[in-house]
């Protein structure tokens, strides 16, 4: 059943972040790529890179019944 629950939660943690990932871009959607601010650019990559990490996490790292590192 732990997981279950942890898988859950990098599930949850997917959702999340491409949720964010989403609302961003919406947020800038009638604005040309080459005038976003620097820092909304950095934080658009860390979104990317927080997505990909949690699509690892639910794939490769915490498949269901692993034990989580375990």
């Amino acid at each position: 059943m732990r997981a279950l629950r942890w898988w859950l939660d990098s599930v949850h943690g997917l959702r999340s972040h491409v949720g964010i990932y989403r609302a961003m871009l919406h947020a800038v959607r009638h604005i040309p790529c080459e005038q976003w601010p620097a820092p909304f650019r950095q934080q658009l990559r860390d979104q990317e890179r927080m997505i990909g990490n949690c699509v690892l996490h639910v794939l490769l790292v915490h498949p269901l019944g692993s034990g989580r590192f375990l």
